[in-house]
């Protein structure tokens, strides 16, 4: 009898082991979908990030802050584009690198979009309007729309026209815009 409530005794500890560790990793299970829930809210949508490289963008008319009225007719010569969203947190950390490379640009090359409510765009348009034209539209704005905005930071370098000479997400698209 004793033999056999020692083996009881063992098989209910090993249950309850057992049920502690499953537990355990159901709740590490919950904790990883959440986590990968959130890398996919934040991904970048696969395929081109706006028009392809080659391509014009299309007819479009804007304000910039200045009341300056910009149009793809108006691009002559390269000109660096660059689109900034106010909810986004990476654009806040590219926004330096736009506006330092802007500098080797002359101002009327330069154009700056930023997409979101113009109260939460000031401090974007504070920190672009020294080195670029600055448009403050919603998201999917006429300017989004005419380049085919996928998400925010992209950056372009345009020829004549508004043909995309190169785009990218990445700053080190910069870098290979400088070289073109």
């Amino acid at each position: 009898m004793g033999i056999l409530i020692a083996v009881l005794v063992l098989v209910g500890a090993l249950l309850v082991l057992d049920l502690v560790l499953t537990f355990g990793v159901i709740k590490r299970l919950r904790t990883h979908s959440e986590l990968i829930g959130k890398a996919l809210e934040n991904r970048v949508p696969a395929g081109p990030v706006m028009v392809s490289e080659g391509n014009s963008v299309a007819d479009f008319t804007a304000r910039t802050v200045d009341g300056a009225e910009v149009s793809r007719s108006g691009f002559t010569g390269q000109t660096l584009v660059g689109f900034f969203a106010v909810e986004c947190d990476t654009c806040v950390e590219k926004l330096p690198d736009f506006v330092e490379h802007a500098k080797d640009h002359p101002r009327e090359h330069v154009l700056a979009v930023v997409q979101g409510d113009p109260d939460g765009a000031a401090g974007f348009v504070a920190r672009l309007a020294p080195v670029a034209r600055v448009v403050v539209e919603p998201v999917g704005g006429v300017v989004s729309k005419a380049f085919e905005v996928r998400g925010t930071p992209v950056v372009a370098m345009l020829g004549p026209g508004g043909r995309v000479v190169a785009a990218g997400f990445q700053p080190e698209v910069l870098t290979r815009l400088a070289v073109r």
